[in-house]
Order: C-alpha cells, then structure tokens, then sequence
C-alpha cells in the first residue's frame, strides 16, 4: 500500500491545480488512467461539477445544483452518468502505469461501483495519486503518503509528489530476469512394462487414486500457509478503514 499518493488541503488551496499540473507532467512519459472533476460556473457561482475521464477524454455530469439523486449539500448526484463515464476506468485500471483520481469525496462515494473499485485499486500494484478531503486525510495515511497543500509550499509538495510517485512507477515496472534453466540430461528410455492384468490393474488403479489425494492434500495445506498471518492482518485493517470511510461520507 506505500506506493500510494495522497494530497489533501482546505478549499481554494490549489489541490486540484497542483493535480493538472502532476497529469500533464506523467502523461509525458507514461500512460496514465483516471479522472478529474471540473466545476462549472454561471454568472461568477458554482453551478455543476462534471467527471473526465484522463485517457479517453470523455466526459459526463457528477453532480448539479438542485438536481435529482442523492444530495451533497445543494448538489444532486448523477451516480448513472458518473458510472459510465468511469466505467473504462473501472474494467482496465491494471492497464496502467498509474491511476490519477481527483477527488474520493463524498460525492463520489454516493456511487457503490465507485467505493468497490477504490477498494480494489488500493489493494492492487497499481501506483495511485489522489487528492481527499481534509476529513478523511488521517484514514488514509496507512494507504501511502499523505501530502497537505498550501498556497506557501504547493511548488514543493509538487516536486515531492513526482518524485514519490514516478519512483513507485519505476518499482512497479521492474521486471526481474531469471537466470536461464540448465538443459536436463536425457535419461535413458524405460523398458516397457507388460500390461497387467485382473486384479493386479485394479490395486494399481487403487494406488494412484490415492497418491492424487495425498498430492491434492499437500497443494492445499501448502497455499494455506502461504497466507501470512501479516498479509490477514493487512486486509482486516484495510477492510475496517474502508468501512469508516464509507460511514464518515454517509
């Protein structure tokens, strides 16, 4: 979960310029998923937030003063045109090098699809930088690093937040070279054994049966000590985060 980036601040602190400013430098070099949240102004006032979506450009109306669906304060929630615009997201995400979402706020967590897919991503290898509410910043320190923007250190934060982040891309790419098997010596060929017959085919059935039970047996026991009781403890404490999460944006 350390590969993980999280920005958050108070209003009007620059998280979603600093955010432009982190997409447009990855998108340079590497391939980049997510979506961001543009608000639309009429007449100097906040009217409508929209969702785009980073790669494909497509986009699609997250919330509008006095609409319909769930509310956020005056803003009514379109959880169906928000699904689908991040719907490519959602299915291909592993596809990437790195996921930029802005923001995980409450409006976006009225979508279930939504709260199930950050699940997911925050368990996957996938590098994610994501700016949250101030609310929820501490509830996310055991997912990566958090950052707090301010208009005196934005610059810095910036330059922090590359670092951490194309570093974590970097780990993520490595890809270790094996060392090239040995070539086998072939052993020389078995004489063929004579057919057997009656009672002798059935115990040798009989044997085989079991030695593919005692096989079956140990494959099992062996992936079940696999599962460290570290890693147990790990998705326990994250499922229990999420969970607060969800109860804190509700």
């Amino acid at each position: 979960m350390a590969h993980n980036v999280f920005l958050t601040g108070r209003p009007k602190s620059g998280k979603t310029t600093l955010m432009e400013k982190v997409i447009k430098s990855l998108k340079r070099k590497y391939n980049v998923g997510g979506f961001y949240t543009p608000e639309e102004r009429k007449h100097g006032t906040r009217d409508a937030f929209h969702v785009v979506d980073i790669k494909t450009g497509k986009s699609g109306i997250l919330a509008v003063a006095g609409g319909g669906g769930p509310r956020v304060g005056k803003y009514g929630i379109n959880i169906k045109e928000f699904e689908s615009t991040i719907l490519p997201l959602i299915k291909n995400y592993e596809n990437y090098d790195v996921i930029v979402i802005d923001e995980i706020g409450t409006m976006e967590m009225k979508s279930r699809k939504f709260q199930d897919f950050i699940s997911e991503l925050l368990e996957s290898s996938v590098p994610v930088i994501a700016s949250v509410q101030m609310k929820l910043a501490s509830e996310y320190r055991s997912f990566g690093a958090l950052y707090e923007v301010t208009d005196i250190k934005r610059e810095l934060v910036y330059m922090d937040v590359m670092k951490d982040i194309e570093g974590n891309i970097m780990k993520k790419s490595k890809i270790k070279k094996k060392p090239a098997k040995k070539e086998k010596k072939k052993k020389p060929a078995k004489k063929e054994k004579k057919p057997k017959k009656g009672k002798a085919v059935k115990k040798e059935k009989k044997k085989t049966a079991v030695k593919k039970q005692i096989k079956q047996k140990k494959k099992s026991s062996a992936v079940k000590k696999k599962e460290k009781p570290e890693k147990k403890k790990k998705k326990a404490i994250h499922h229990r985060i999420m969970h607060r999460i969800k109860r804190i944006l509700s």
